[in-house]
């Protein structure tokens, strides 16, 4: 009778085990591991002292050639005072579209102060516009430290609009 009941056990958990990966399988073949990406990179002033090897540069084009092509979409919005340079979400077909994300974004130098609400902003509001909705959502922001602006108002704005930027990233999934 044990004998029995561990095969009826095996059993079912094989055919639940098919089940599952087939019904996996089913559902998210054509969108597994594609991603709306957007990069958001901090090139305030600090960044000259925080990063003077340029890491955070390696560390986008090793993400952004990890990518594969067809299917996953990157835009870029880089900041110091606010947006300084923004690429609108696009999808990833080859090289030379990995290549212009990433060489826009290391051609703007480091200056200015560093307004991370507004740049948390502008990201949300590309995957809001342009993302694609069967695909989930990724902001990767790269950055030193905190907000900092010229004025305390400013400063608090931004502060702001980090709060809020980030609220609806997680109210939206991102």
């Amino acid at each position: 009778m044990k004998y029995i009941s561990k095969i009826l056990i095996t059993l079912v958990f094989v055919v639940l085990l098919q089940a599952l990966v087939i019904n996996a399988m089913a559902t998210s073949e054509s969108t597994m591991n594609k991603y709306n990406v957007v990069l958001v990179t901090d090139t305030s002033g600090s960044m000259a002292n925080t990063d003077p090897s340029q890491y955070r540069f390696e560390a986008i084009d090793l993400f952004v050639g990890l990518i594969s092509n067809g299917g996953n979409k990157v835009g870029s919005v880089v900041f110091s005072n606010g947006v300084i340079s923004q690429q609108k979400i696009r999808e990833i077909e080859d090289k030379n579209d990995k290549l212009a994300i990433t060489n826009d974004i290391k051609n703007q130098p480091a200056r200015g102060w560093t307004d991370t609400g507004g740049a948390l902003m502008a990201a949300v509001n590309m995957l809001k516009s342009d993302g694609d909705k069967s695909l989930p959502s990724i902001i990767i922001l790269l950055a030193d430290g905190n907000t900092e602006m010229g004025t305390a108002e400013q400063t608090q704005t931004s502060i702001n609009n980090k709060e809020t930027a980030m609220e609806i990233a997680r109210e939206e999934g991102y």
